[in-house]
């Protein structure tokens, strides 16, 4: 129920009928309409996707032990179960959902255990379309264990007024605001700021609106950032991102309050990488 449904029920239920049957119609178009627009984003199957593009987006993945993602997309979740080679299946790939099926019933969804995310490896920093908040938790929708088509699924989660957990919100502020608000959104950034070593960063330009991923990499014991350029190097856009970039390793000495190793910057071409 809306903000305005409750007012308008609060101020006089009999006298607003009418506007509280429209928005309960509106509210109904929308629902369609946003089912319509995210399944809209991909194919209906993950057979529907080339073979060759899940095996060089594998290739690209299989040397990093961690893999976190802004998309909202299903894109990553399917390359990660179109193995068909041994070696590429015991790479570590775990999302952290498990299936709470009982007593021989197989449900249609798998949840995340807040208490026990298990080993996970693969953290969707943004939320994704196949995530869903619950009564019973959050739970990550399958299509090996419905075979019905996304969009199918999601319209029936918006019938039962479940939506996707994602972040849509505009300033870093405000998409933090929203990542407090969920603990696998926060556990999932946390693991961001713990990694040590070295981080690839692929698409994403380090701009104002990114300010919580920048805060979490700088507080790091990050070693090494490697970031992606795409096209002219003189772009404004690109201009920024190397700006950005190259201000991290400063921002950690001002705002470190313990000894912290240094942080090496380094950029690569972004049309090098054969990723899909």
């Amino acid at each position: 129920m809306t903000s305005a449904q409750v007012a308008l029920r609060s101020l006089d239920r009999t006298k607003f009928a009418d506007e509280i049957v429209e928005l309960d119609k509106e509210i109904s178009r929308l629902k369609n309409a946003l089912a319509t627009v995210l399944a809209g984003l991909h194919p209906d199957r993950p057979y529907d996707v080339e073979a060759g593009r899940y095996s060089s987006t594998r290739r690209f993945l299989q040397p990093y032990d961690h893999i976190f993602t802004t998309n909202y997309d299903l894109l990553l979740y399917w390359t990660l179960r179109q193995t068909e080679n041994v070696v590429e299946r015991t790479r570590i790939d775990d999302d952290g959902f498990r299936s709470r099926d009982a007593d021989g019933v197989q449900l249609d969804c798998v949840y995340w255990d807040h208490l026990k995310p298990f080993d996970q490896s693969i953290h969707y920093l943004h939320g994704a379309l196949h995530l869903y908040r619950g009564l019973d938790g959050l739970r990550k929708l399958t299509w090996v264990r419905t075979n019905r088509a996304l969009i199918d699924q999601i319209r029936e989660q918006l019938a039962a007024n479940y939506f996707p957990l994602y972040v849509s919100e505009g300033s870093s502020d405000e998409k933090l605001v929203k990542i407090h608000t969920s603990d696998y959104l926060s556990k999932g950034l946390r693991s961001l700021a713990s990694c040590g070593g070295g981080l690839t960063a692929y698409g994403l330009s380090f701009a104002e609106n990114d300010a919580h991923f920048i805060d979490a990499v700088v507080r790091s014991p990050l070693k090494r950032l490697a970031v992606a350029l795409y096209g002219d190097l003189n772009s404004p856009e690109n201009k920024r991102t190397i700006e950005a970039v190259k201000t991290l390793p400063v921002l950690r000495e001002s705002r470190s309050t313990r000894r912290r190793s240094a942080l090496n910057v380094s950029f690569y071409d972004a049309s090098s990488v054969s990723l899909w």
